[in-house]
């Protein structure tokens, strides 16, 4: 399974150009009316030559006890907490012109209480002036914040290698099955030295058949003995 990375924030503050600056090609709608993505774009991309899944999701607007009051609006809260929850690494996308908003600070407390590491990303930091802006952010209690273009590439590199180095370790390849051991196959070295060929078999006669054999010897001279 891959390791995921999901882009979250209120609307209209860059969140899809930022995801098509790490992807590399326009996936995600972008525009500035407000909740124009409101379903997460998911996208398989690579960096440094790690791959991992990126998501874009709908724009988090709605505050601590509303409710939506339309579906659309409830479908996309939803896919918002889903990529927060299958998240591995979550970058959430503010804007600097704007500063921070009651919907900034409430997208912050949603992401400390799931205790995942998290990357703040001002965006829209195009001019020194708006750099300036961008301390103002601290307040949302995030360790690492990384001031960013999206649409100028900006900053970019560190946001993405900081992230990077968040993602777990890629589990190792499953080892082969091993198979059975392969049969050697002997060769000349491998055989035993020759035996030399077993003695001839003794005969073993007993003593009374060795003096028969002797007494039927002499009979049979006796007999071939000429008489006087």
């Amino acid at each position: 399974m891959s390791v995921l990375i999901a882009i979250v924030g209120r609307p209209n503050v860059g969140k899809s150009a930022l995801f098509n600056r790490i992807v590399g090609k326009r996936i995600a709608i972008v525009h500035d009316q407000p909740g124009v993505t409101r379903d997460r774009i998911t996208a398989e991309a690579e960096w440094r030559g790690r791959p991992f899944t990126l998501v874009d999701t709908g724009g988090i607007g709605l505050l601590r006890g509303e409710k939506a009051t339309d579906p659309i609006t409830q479908a996309a809260m939803t896919q918002v907490e889903l990529a927060i929850e299958a998240a591995h690494v979550i970058i959430p996308v503010v804007n600097v012109q704007e500063g921070v908003t009651p919907l900034d600070r409430e997208v912050a407390q949603r992401l400390h209480r799931c205790q995942k590491p998290v990357l703040l990303a001002v965006n829209k930091v195009d001019t020194d002036k708006a750099e300036a802006g961008v301390a103002e952010f601290v307040e949302l209690g995030f360790e690492e914040i990384f001031p960013v273009s999206a649409i100028h590439g900006g900053g970019i590199d560190d946001l993405m290698n900081a992230a990077m180095s968040l993602l777990p370790e890629p589990a190792a390849p499953a080892s082969e099955t091993t198979g059975p051991a392969p049969i050697h196959a002997p060769t000349l070295n491998d055989q035993p030295s020759p035996l030399a060929p077993p003695p001839s078999p003794l005969l073993l006669r007993s003593p009374s058949s060795a003096a028969r054999t002797s007494a039927n010897r002499r009979s049979s001279m006796r007999s071939r003995t000429p008489t006087a």
